[in-house]
């Protein structure tokens, strides 16, 4: 039987031989293989934190525009109101006539002291009228 055994080893050792060294090379592949995919992993990592850091700079970059922008807003909406009454006062003034002279005293003027209805009027828009005769 020694023959027999001797005779299948001296066939089969150089398949065994070369199936142990095909394993190890494909080990080695795929170890290259993997270590490569750790590499590519490690910058796209890499990248994945600059980018957060990038996206965190942007959100604070974007609620400082927005508060910038809401207190933008408030400030025209506040002149827009003031234009509008500012216009009404002016166009109040327009519809006056003149007309009351001497020592008369005109409704529309609230009872102020001047004799002309659109001076009282004009100081009345820069807060020269009487305070009892504020609209």
């Amino acid at each position: 039987m020694n023959s027999i055994a001797l005779k299948v080893f001296r066939v089969a050792w150089p398949y065994l031989v070369a199936a142990i060294i095909g394993a190890a090379l494909a080990g080695w592949v795929q170890q290259v293989r993997i270590n490569g995919v750790k590499a590519t992993l490690a910058v796209r990592e890499g990248e994945l934190k600059t980018c957060k850091g990038a996206n965190e700079t942007n959100v604070a970059a974007i609620s400082s525009l927005t508060s910038e922008r809401d207190n933008a807003v408030k400030s025209c909406d506040a002149r827009i109101k003031l234009k509008e009454k500012t216009m009404s006062k002016i166009r109040r003034i327009d519809s006056l006539k003149p007309g009351v002279t001497g020592n008369e005293t005109n409704s529309n003027s609230g009872g102020s002291s001047s004799a002309d209805p659109i001076l009282d009027g004009l100081n009345g828009m820069f807060g020269l009228e009487r305070s009892d005769s504020k609209e």
